[in-house]
């Protein structure tokens, strides 16, 4: 299985312009951007609440509505990182919720207490994330390839096996914090302007994820700083096939000069 469609020979150079003006950053996570929703949507329910109580004097139930927001309020309640890699959802909450310091020393607890031989993919796409949000977007692309190792490590480990656990890992793939980093390292690179680099991560995840329309004019963006015309062109028109009055795959192609 290949990581990354590769670019045609004849591609323009990278651009040394600066990022696209469309820049999702840390919010194009899927994780991230879940738990950022999520944590909003709290908010305004904490919100509400309190002005009903004000104007009504009879508090409103306030739990939890989903199975996500309970596990996000379980990470950012427990109030402390689980040992090793379980402590990720508890790290990637705190990035999401903007406590960068806190994230940084559940994370350094959290290695603090494996093996420095013991992998931690886990651990490496939160550090990814964290760097990414801290706008270290080197350290973040490093950070984010080594979490893809070990999750391809840990998938042809296991395929390496045989039998009904070689099939097992088979369909179900690298999973998918595989692509989840893919992405995080697409962010960063396109905040660096490698924009070759950056189709090449977007490539990894559309190919699990071709209907993500958000991620398609992402891709077509990139496409643009590089003068891929017809490959900017294409994305712009399978995003207005899933979302067809998407302003900005719209504007991309009347950027690129096409007739929408």
């Amino acid at each position: 299985m290949s990581d990354a469609t590769p670019i045609p020979e004849g591609t323009p150079e990278q651009s040394a312009g600066p990022p696209s003006s469309r820049k999702r950053g840390l919010l194009a996570d899927p994780v991230v951007r879940t738990m950022v929703y999520i944590s909003l949507g709290l908010v305004i329910l904490f919100l509400t609440t309190v002005v009903g109580v004000l104007v009504t004097g009879v508090a409103a139930p306030t739990g939890p509505r989903s199975v996500a927001e309970r596990q996000v309020l379980m990470a950012l309640g427990s109030g402390q990182a689980r040992a090793g890699a379980a402590s990720a959802p508890y790290i990637n909450a705190l990035i999401a919720a903007g406590n960068l310091p806190a994230a940084r020393v559940a994370l350094s607890q959290a290695r603090g207490s494996v093996s420095a031989t013991t992998p931690v993919s886990d651990l490496d796409l939160s550090e990814a994330r964290l760097l990414s949000a801290d706008k270290q977007y080197e350290n973040a692309v490093s950070f984010a390839d080594k979490a893809m190792k070990g999750y391809k490590a840990k998938h042809d480990a296991l395929v390496a096996k045989g039998g009904t656990t070689a099939e097992k890992a088979k369909s179900f793939g690298y999973g998918p914090d595989y692509y989840d980093a893919a992405l995080v390292k697409a962010y960063a690179l396109v905040e660096l302007g490698r924009w070759k680099d950056a189709v090449a991560a977007f490539d990894i995840f559309i190919s699990v994820n071709p209907t993500a329309s958000d991620i398609l004019i992402d891709r077509g963006n990139a496409k643009v700083e590089l003068k891929d015309k017809a490959g900017a062109e294409k994305d712009f028109r399978e995003a207005l096939r899933f979302v067809p009055y998407d302003e900005e795959a719209k504007a991309g192609l009347k950027k690129i000069g096409v007739a929408q």
